[in-house]
């Protein structure tokens, strides 16, 4: 969760939560979500993040658990009846598969975070990388001091819950689709993550397509079962642009500034603990970006005069060019050039 690729997958995420009973009712029953949709996601953030990069992430954990028990300063206990719904955030409703604490967690922590490596990194997200993932959210989530046996004990234990969940437990509550309508119609306004001088400087056009980018983005996060259940709207377009997308990100997100693709918090936790924030041993924006400009320029060069000339040029400068070309080609596709 250090960088933003998450919000590609994190709103679709959020919308399976609101779509779990108990969640969707303390969300519409205790939280201004009809009139701020944006407002619990910049609450709720800090303190997601704080369990992962905070000085004392253990201290974060108990937060959030304090924060749903309503004994921290301005809060309220998460519990009570919405419509014909009775929810408690701290308890499990015996008649569902998932209890809400820990279906949330699977989905901000373990779902979104694979669903963004496997679809927005360019590495293999591989089947060591999901047990580890697992074994991670696992601690995050001992560490709220909850009954362990609401929590699957392996990953696969976890897939089998989730699934469970999304078959028999979802619904699409009065807070699902409340934010399901405004993404459909283009209403949600700026995301959060897209900055204000950003924002007010492109045009109306930019803006929709930004707009129709997220809800492609969010809505490609809910599994395909899911959306057909609840006949959320998916059209085979959608599916191309998400694939380019998808494709775009991962080409074009190296080069983008540390300043730009990583959290303010994910920055200070990283610098804190004197740990490098590019240890996937990238090279340095800046010398990505003059690396780019020679082989762009190079590139444009003809063949025979590059060898006439003695002009450096090899078979991975030629990968990289047709790699900056697919990027170029795909960013003007959909609308982002």
């Amino acid at each position: 969760m250090r960088d933003y690729r998450i919000a590609l997958v994190e709103y679709g995420a959020g919308l399976l939560q609101l779509m779990h009973p108990q969640i969707g009712a303390g969300v519409a029953n205790q939280s201004d979500v009809f009139e701020d949709v944006y407002g619990r996601v910049e609450r709720s953030l800090p303190l997601i993040l704080g369990v992962l990069y905070d000085e004392n992430p253990e201290a974060a954990s108990r937060g959030i658990v304090e924060a749903h028990r309503g004994t921290n300063p301005g809060t309220q206990p998460i519990r009570g009846k919405y419509k014909s719904t009775y929810y408690n955030a701290l308890s499990r409703d015996p008649k569902l598969r998932s209890s809400s604490f820990w279906f949330a967690h699977d989905m901000i922590y373990l779902y979104s975070i694979e669903d963004t490596c496997e679809r927005f990194y360019k590495p293999e997200f591989t089947d060591a990388h999901r047990e580890q993932l697992f074994a991670e959210t696992l601690e995050l989530y001992r560490r709220y001091g909850l009954r362990m046996d609401w929590a699957p004990s392996d990953y696969e234990s976890a897939l089998k819950m989730r699934q469970d969940a999304f078959d028999h437990d979802l619904q699409m509550t009065d807070a699902a689709k409340h934010g399901l309508d405004l993404l459909v119609t283009g209403k949600l306004g700026k995301p959060l993550e897209v900055k204000h001088w950003m924002w007010d400087h492109v045009g109306a056009s930019m803006r929709a397509r930004i707009l129709d980018i997220g809800r492609i983005t969010t809505l490609g996060a809910v599994p395909t079962d899911v959306r057909e259940r609840f006949d959320i709207p998916w059209s085979d377009n959608d599916q191309a642009t998400l694939d380019k997308v998808e494709k775009f990100v991962k080409n074009a997100w190296q080069v983008v500034p540390v300043s730009l693709r990583i959290t303010e918090q994910s920055h200070a936790g990283y610098t804190r603990e004197g740990l490098n924030i590019r240890s996937d041993r990238q090279p340095k924006p800046q010398s990505r970006m003059l690396n780019i400009g020679r082989v762009t320029a190079v590139g444009a060069i003809p063949p025979a005069l590059r060898k006439r000339y003695e002009i450096p040029w090899s078979e991975a400068d030629q990968t990289k060019l047709r790699g900056i070309r697919t990027s170029v080609r795909n960013a003007v596709s959909f609308g982002v050039l």
